[in-house]
């Protein structure tokens, strides 16, 4: 059955397919097909101008964010930016001191007495019946009672010295050897000699100086040496 549709000029029902109102004899009037394809391809090309525009906006408002972003965050690579953040770690040198200190309180009378105390570097052999691993010992003392003292002393063996040839002889860093007078302990302990003149010179020396030998005689043994690393000292008790 064909379709019915209303004449334009008079209004009666016609066929869609009549060719001319029988009633008034108006023309139909039909859209060709090329009319159909030019209206899809209108509508298509709108379509695209619509779409486009769309993508414009979001690559501008791309282009507006990166833009607020500073230059060398753009355009550097992730690995460059954190290695601008990167905190650069510098150890400290490490200064260390042989001395050690110690202080001594007389808790009734209530005073103290102050010591700094050096180990040397070395150990020596002294054979029967000491034995080895025999080391010196620099001891500088400011005590209470027997006042300022420097002393070299052994936790084993002999100090040999007579009354009339006590002596220790230092090199302090690379200078000549020199002889120092010392004395035994007044108690009577042969593992301590007292150096017997020039204290606070030898330990103003001591102070300047790197490193220090000091030599010293053993009873029935004979002279031994011994190494020290002494810089770093701090003492200002003389």
């Amino acid at each position: 059955m064909s379709k019915l549709i209303n004449c334009k000029d008079c209004g009666n029902v016609i066929s869609k397919n009549a060719g001319a109102c029988p009633n008034c004899g108006a023309k139909v009037k039909r859209t060709s097909f090329l009319t159909w394809v030019a209206v899809v391809f209108i509508g298509i090309m709108v379509l695209s101008v619509v779409m486009a525009g769309v993508s414009g906006d979001n690559v501008g408002s791309e282009a507006a964010t990166n833009k607020e972003l500073p230059s060398d965050i753009q355009s550097a690579p992730s690995s460059s930016v954190n290695s601008t953040n990167e905190e650069v770690l510098v150890e400290a040198p490490v200064t260390t001191s042989s001395w050690q200190y110690d202080e001594s309180i007389d808790e009734m009378r209530g005073e103290s007495s102050y010591f700094a105390i050096n180990k040397s570097t070395n150990a020596v052999d002294l054979g029967f019946p000491y034995g080895q691993d025999i080391e010196l010992n620099i001891i500088i003392r400011d005590d209470v009672q027997y006042g300022k003292d420097v002393l070299f002393a052994v936790d084993k063996g002999q100090l040999f010295c007579t009354y009339q040839d006590c002596y220790v002889s230092a090199k302090f860093d690379d200078g000549p050897v020199r002889k120092l007078v010392a004395s035994e302990a007044e108690a009577g302990s042969s593992e301590v000699l007292f150096l017997a003149s020039d204290i606070s010179g030898f330990v103003e020396k001591l102070k300047k100086s790197d490193s220090v030998m000091i030599e010293v005689n053993f009873y029935d043994h004979g002279k031994e040496q011994f190494k020290f690393n002494v810089s770093g000292l701090e003492w200002s008790r003389f």
